[in-house]
C-alpha cells in the first residue's frame, strides 16, 4: 500500500524547490552582481584617491607658484627644446606668416652654448611680420635676428621678409657618477 505525502512532506518538497531556486538564483544573477558592486567600489575608493591627491598636488603647486611669485609653475619650468627648425616654424605659423624657406646655414659650439645659423623666408601682411618678430624677442630662446630685409612680392599684396636668426641653446650637460 502506498501512502500519499503529508502536507508535512509537501511543504518539505516545496521548501527544497524553493531553497534550490533561490541557491541557483544567488549564485548565478545576485554573487556576480555582489562582486561587479564590490569592484566598482574598489574603483571608486581609488579614484576618490587619485582625485584627492590631484588636488593636493594642484594646491602644493599653487604654495610654490605664489613663493616664486609667478602666476603658474609653467613660467619657470623649462621645456625640453624642440629643434630649431621646429622652433622657427611654430614661430612663423602662430604669427600668420607663410614659410617660404626655412633651413639651417650653420652651426657652432663655443662655450656652453651651441648657435645655429638659420634663414628664413616668410610672406604675409605687415603685422604678421611684426608679431613673428616679436615672437622671437619675447620667446623661451635667446634668438638674434643678424640680418633682416623686408621686400614687396610681386604676384600679392603681400609683403616677404628674409631674414638671418641665431639661436643660441645651452648645451645639454652628461651627468658622470
Amino acid at each position: 500500500m502506498k501512502q500519499k505525502p503529508g502536507r508535512a512532506g509537501i511543504a518539505a518538497a516545496v521548501g527544497l524547490a524553493v531553497f534550490a531556486f533561490a541557491m541557483t538564483y544567488d549564485l548565478g544573477v545576485v554573487r556576480p552582481h555582489q562582486e561587479r558592486y564590490r569592484d566598482l567600489l574598489r574603483r571608486r575608493a581609488e579614484a576618490q584617491r587619485d582625485l584627492s591627491s590631484q588636488v593636493q598636488r594642484r594646491q602644493d603647486c599653487r604654495r610654490l607658484a605664489a613663493l616664486l611669485g609667478v602666476d603658474d609653475l609653467t613660467e619657470v619650468m623649462v621645456p625640453p627644446q624642440e629643434d630649431p627648425v621646429g622652433y622657427l616654424g611654430r614661430l612663423l605659423r602662430r604669427s600668420g606668416l607663410k614659410t617660404l624657406t626655412l633651413g639651417v646655414s650653420g652651426q657652432k659650439q663655443f662655450s656652453e652654448l651651441h648657435r645655429t645659423e638659420l634663414l628664413v623666408r616668410a610672406a604675409g601682411d605687415y603685422p604678421a611680420l611684426v608679431r613673428f618678430v616679436r615672437a622671437l624677442e619675447q620667446g623661451r630662446r635667446l634668438a638674434r635676428i643678424e640680418d633682416f630685409e623686408i621686400a614687396a612680392t610681386l604676384d600679392s599684396r603681400d609683403l616677404e621678409g628674409r631674414f638671418q636668426v641665431a639661436l643660441y641653446d645651452p648645451i645639454a650637460r652628461t651627468e658622470t657618477p
